[in-house]
């Protein structure tokens, strides 16, 4: 990491989100999987709100049509993108 270079940094910033979301998941998961068990606690973890993605039909035919594309059969990679408005993140090319 050098000095006024970001990109490495925020790269690792939004996949520590991205993991502790996924740890948040699986807590509540367990929990919710305890409740029916005779020794879960009376009182359970609210669980964590579940990003949402919005994406629409047009978009992810044009995603599958560029992946797909190559003359060869190769899949081609493809970097989709959105702004995080709340819990639900729009995708767009």
């Amino acid at each position: 990491m050098n000095r006024g270079e970001h990109t490495y940094f925020e790269t690792i910033s939004e996949q520590y989100c991205y993991h502790v979301d996924v740890v948040a998941m699986a807590d509540a998961a367990m929990a919710l999987l305890g409740q029916d068990h005779p020794a879960a606690t009376a009182q359970q973890p609210e669980p964590p709100d579940i990003l949402t993605f919005g994406i629409s039909s047009w978009f992810f035919k044009d995603c599958a049509d560029y992946l797909l594309s190559h003359s060869q059969g190769f899949e081609l990679l493809h970097l989709v993108t959105g702004q995080k408005f709340g819990q639900v993140r729009p995708l767009s090319g």
